[in-house]
């Protein structure tokens, strides 16, 4: 028989899940007054998640600098006018508003900005025309910034922790459970959560933000009766292959009329768009790095994954060799929560890319930065004046780990061979080109899935953080697939053929 896992239990007044620029920022608030707080990451801090994952080495995030056309009215304006009728208003104002002060905090933490004879440098980003993003110059440096400022105030970080569940009685959550990196369980007793965990682009196999963020803050909240809007607008991009890994492919060189062709060497837009049309398409795509149905650009996403599902995709511009696909990046929508980032669980609170309402359909370029830093200290606030006048009961925590058999449990390989099969049915069905069709049949596919590793038995405990990284991956693919059948009209980065 294989020995149980080892049990540690830990009470804390807030727990934070995720360590991102949402998770961190809320600590921040929450150490200012004064309460416990304990932040856990799925892997390594300052290393895993999306804020920190190295798609890009820099950042832009918008604040308003109030001068000239760039005030607070305008950036509110403009995140409506992006959103499409999708945004919020009174979330899309607190943003606005609370962006340029949250600049300021980064400052003070260290953080350093662009800057041109002493000015910060401000530029417009995707879907906007007015340069309202400051640049933060080094990804890696703004995560040890706000990690130090944690780690300064007395925040407590616990790495390679996994959070599987989340507890709740009478609609009041009391606690959540984790499973460490050697399959031991941590049973984690709080009087407030909140969940800061990012999106879900890692259920695409090709993502440009770190491939284990399956849709675990969404499964964490639905599975407690917290709502979630509108999953199904998030961000897609192009990006590289070669000469770079999963970079961003460089818009700029849409101004130098760059060719696409597929293996065979034919262009892969004769079917969809003339070439006059297409120069149209360019131009529209030199001012924005994201697939929207808001201009004729979108033709290029569209015919660039078509050609990528049967061979590869190539781009040559100025003798200069480029191999692309369409990327998943950030998710635009997630569980809804209110001005003080509550949701419908009581004592449950959610910022960063794991909430929803401050963006649309579309999104800004930097707007989901400054969203992290605005509602994040939003979360760490309420969060913490909510645990300072509840008491937790100590409910016992009651749960299930998937049991072990060394013999003919499923092993390491198993588990990744089926991530890999979900991953490959949703970027066939719900990334760039979405068919109803192909839907409906993908909700089949990821049922037989289902049926082979429900109820099943793995060979190791430390094969427990991959297992249920499985499921929900599994869950949160249902979810999205099932909010693409919701939604027939085409949308932002929303496109349905039939």
């Amino acid at each position: 028989m294989a020995p149980s896992p080892s049990i540690e239990r830990i009470h804390t007044d807030v727990l934070i899940i995720g360590a991102g620029a949402a998770g961190l920022r809320a600590a921040i608030e929450t150490r200012k007054k004064n309460v416990d707080v304990l932040i856990v990451c799925k892997g390594k801090v300052g290393r895993s998640g999306a804020t920190f994952y190295p798609s890009s080495p820099t950042r832009g995030i918008q604040a308003s600098s109030g001068i000239g056309i760039d005030t607070v009215d305008r950036h509110i304006q403009d995140i409506l006018n992006v959103g499409l009728g999708e945004a919020d208003y009174n979330l899309a104002e607190i943003l606005a508003s609370e962006a340029p002060k949250r600049l300021e905090d980064l400052l003070t933490f260290g953080v350093g900005l662009a800057k041109r004879d002493g000015e910060i440098i401000r530029e417009p980003g995707c879907f906007s025309k007015v340069p309202r993003a400051a640049i933060i110059e080094n990804v890696g440096d703004f995560a040890s910034c706000l990690i130090n400022n944690v780690n300064r105030m007395g925040g407590k970080l616990y790495e390679q922790l996994q959070i599987v569940k989340l507890f709740v009685t009478d609609n009041r959550i009391y606690g959540a459970l984790g499973i460490g990196k050697a399959g031991e369980v941590v049973e984690i007793y709080a009087k407030a959560v909140i969940i800061a965990a990012g999106g879900g682009a890692g259920v695409f196999k090709n993502t440009l933000t770190h491939p284990e963020q399956v849709g675990d803050s969404y499964v964490l909240a639905v599975e407690v009766g917290a709502r979630i809007r509108n999953i199904e607008f998030f961000q897609i991009m192009l990006g590289t292959f070669r000469p770079d890994y999963m970079g961003f492919f460089p818009i700029d060189l849409f101004r130098k009329s760059p060719v696409f062709r597929d293996a065979k060497g034919d262009s892969i837009f004769d079917k969809y768009i003339s070439e006059d049309e297409l120069n149209i398409a360019f131009a529209h795509r030199a001012t924005h790095f994201l697939f929207s149905t808001r201009d004729s650009s979108k033709w290029i996403d569209v015919a660039v994954e078509d050609a990528y599902k049967s061979s590869a995709v190539s781009v040559n511009v100025d003798v200069k060799m480029f191999e692309i696909a369409p990327f998943a990046h950030a998710f635009n929508r997630g569980i809804v929560i209110n001005e003080r980032c509550e949701t419908s669980v009581d004592g449950l609170y959610a910022c960063g890319e794991a909430a929803t309402g401050m963006h649309g359909a579309d999104r800004i370029g930097g707007n989901m930065l400054s969203a992290t830093q605005v509602f994040g200290a939003r979360a760490g606030l309420y969060a913490a004046e909510k645990s300072s006048r509840t008491i937790n009961d100590g409910n016992p925590f009651r749960y299930e780990l998937p049991p072990i058999d060394c013999n003919n449990g499923l092993s390491i390989s198993d588990l990744r061979v089926a991530i890999r099969d979900i991953k490959d049915v949703i970027f066939d069905c719900a990334l760039v080109i979405r068919s109803r069709k192909k839907c409906v049949n993908s909700l089949l596919i990821l049922e037989s899935i289902n049926n082979l590793i429900e109820n099943a038995k793995i060979k190791d405990a430390q094969d427990s953080r991959l297992y249920f990284s499985l499921t929900n991956a599994l869950k949160f693919s249902v979810i999205l697939i099932k909010a693409i059948l919701s939604r027939r009209e085409a949308i932002g980065p929303h496109y349905i053929i039939e």
